[in-house]
C-alpha cells in the first residue's frame, strides 16, 4: 500500500517533468495547467505515502528513520515551490524542483526504507515533534536554496555569455531567483537554529547525557556556522549572485556530508 502510493507520486512526478520540458521546448514561460495538475496529484500521493509511513513508523513503532525524513523534506520542497509559484517565469525553476522532488522521494521509498534504518525515540514529546518538524521545513527551504543558487548559476552563465537556452530563458529572472532563494535561506536559517534549540530542550527533557559530544550535534554546529556566515555576508556585505550561489551549494553540500557520514551517533532526539 504504501509502496504503491510512492509509485504514483512518482509516475505523476514523471509525468510533471515530461509536460515542463514539452513546455520549455515550446517556448512558454509560465508554469501551465497541466504540468501543474500532474504536480499536485503527484504531491497529494506524495503528502498520503508521508502520512501513512509515519502513522505506521512513529504511531505503532515508535521510531523515526532516515527515509521518513527524506520523504518529509522532498515533499515540503514541492510543496512549498507550489507556493510561491505564481503566474510569472517559474516554469525553469520548476523543471529543477520536480526532478529532485521525485529523486529523494525514490530514494527514501526503495533504497532506505528496504534497509529500515531507525533510531528509537523516547516518546514522541512536544520538543521532539518541534525538533523534527523545524528540521525538516529546514532542510526543505535550504534544498530549495540549493536548487535556486543553481538556477542563478546558469542563468548568470547564459546571459554572460550570450548564449541564453531555451531552458535558460524558462528561468526566473535573475532578480527572482535572487528573492526566493534569500527568503528561502533566511527562513530556513531560522528553522534549523529552532531545530537546534527544540533538540537541546528535548535532551536535557529525556535527560540525555552529554548530548553536547553527539556527532550529529556537532555537525548541527558546522552546518549553522556555514550559513550564519553566509547570511552575514549577505545582510553586511551585499553579497549577490554568483559568489553567493557558489556558497549556497557549498552549505548545502555539508548537510548532505553530515546527513551521508554521521552513521554512529547516540542521537535520539
Amino acid at each position: 500500500m504504501f509502496h504503491a502510493l510512492a509509485i504514483a507520486a512518482v509516475v505523476f512526478y514523471f509525468a510533471a517533468s515530461w509536460s515542463l520540458v514539452s513546455s520549455i521546448r515550446r517556448g512558454e514561460g509560465a508554469l501551465q495547467l497541466q504540468p501543474r495538475g500532474y504536480l499536485v496529484a503527484g504531491l497529494a500521493a506524495h503528502l498520503a505515502f508521508l502520512v501513512l509511513f509515519v502513522g505506521q513508523e512513529i504511531i505503532v513503532t515508535g521510531q523515526w528513520s532516515r527515509p521518513t525524513t527524506i520523504t518529509a523534506v522532498s515533499a515540503f520542497v514541492v510543496g512549498i515551490f507550489l507556493f510561491v509559484s505564481g503566474r510569472g517565469r517559474e516554469i525553469g525553476l520548476a523543471a529543477l524542483v520536480v526532478p529532485v522532488g521525485m529523486t529523494l522521494l525514490v530514494i527514501s521509498a526503495f533504497v532506505f526504507h528496504s534497509q529500515r534504518q531507525v533510531e528509537p525515540l523516547p516518546g514522541m514529546t512536544a520538543l521532539i515533534s518541534l525538533h523534527l518538524a523545524a528540521g525538516v521545513v529546514g532542510t526543505g527551504l535550504l534544498l530549495l536554496n540549493a536548487i535556486c543558487a543553481m538556477a542563478l548559476l546558469i542563468k548568470e552563465r547564459a546571459i554572460r555569455t550570450h548564449s541564453l537556452t531555451v531552458f535558460a530563458r524558462a528561468l526566473p529572472s535573475l532578480v527572482r531567483l535572487e528573492q526566493v532563494s534569500g527568503q528561502a535561506q533566511d527562513i530556513g536559517f531560522t528553522a534549523m537554529v529552532l531545530a537546534v534549540l527544540f533538540g537541546i530542550g528535548a535532551a536535557v527533557q529525556t535527560g540525555v547525557q552529554n548530548f553536547a559530544l553527539d556527532p550529529r550535534s556537532l555537525w548541527s554546529l558546522v552546518v549553522l556556522s556555514f550559513y550564519g556566515v553566509l547570511l552575514y555576508k549577505r545582510k553586511r556585505s551585499a553579497l549577490r549572485g554568483r559568489k553567493a550561489a557558489l556558497m549556497a551549494l557549498a552549505a548545502f553540500c555539508v548537510i548532505i556530508l553530515s546527513y551521508l557520514l554521521m552513521t554512529s551517533s547516540f542521537h535520539v532526539y
